[in-house]
């Protein structure tokens, strides 16, 4: 008699346990749903600026490096940064030295880039050299400080182009990180 109500016990106790799972996972997926798919300002292109594949991007880039930013719709800190790295790569200046490529990170059909990138969290930034066949990572600021400046995101893709070109890069390129020199 003993064992039958031990065994009733604990299936109630894991029943309840597995509702109240249940339950937290719906809250937090209805809470992530109202914040990405809401608000249209709130949410990211799905793949690219177009839709297009990475490699005809890199052909339309005309030899221009890639900045390939990885991102995924849920990532609240990707909210923050994809729309100042892009604000940076409209800038004239940047423009010139290479083109954006977005990838959202959580798409199937991107599982082989985001393998081939090696990227472990995003967002993520890579310069990628099409001609090479060479990726630099674009080092950002850790996720416990606050979104990076339009300024600081200059300066590391900076880095990164002089790395992935091995020093071969335009001097006018260099007009990217003007602002935070003086």
């Amino acid at each position: 008699m003993r064992i039958k109500n031990f065994k009733l016990a604990v299936l109630s106790i894991l029943t309840l346990v597995l509702l109240f799972w249940g339950f937290a996972c719906v809250q937090t997926w209805v809470a992530v749903s109202r914040t990405t798919a809401g608000d249209e300002a709130v949410r990211l292109p799905s793949s690219y600026d177009a839709g297009k594949p990475l490699m005809q991007v890199a052909d339309e880039a005309n030899g221009k490096p890639l900045l390939v930013e990885f991102y995924t719709n849920r990532c609240l800190r990707c909210t923050k940064v994809v729309p100042i790295v892009h604000e940076f790569a409209k800038t004239p200046v940047a423009s010139q030295c290479f083109t954006l490529a977005l990838v959202n990170a959580e798409l199937a059909e991107n599982k082989l880039f985001t393998d081939l990138f090696a990227v472990k969290e995003v967002p993520a930034l890579f310069i990628f050299n099409p001609t090479k066949m060479k990726k630099t990572p674009v080092l950002l600021p850790p996720a416990t400080q606050p979104p990076p400046t339009q300024a600081v995101i200059a300066q590391a893709v900076w880095q990164a182009l002089k790395t992935n070109t091995d020093g071969a890069i335009s001097r006018h390129c260099g007009l990217m990180v003007q602002p935070t020199n003086r």
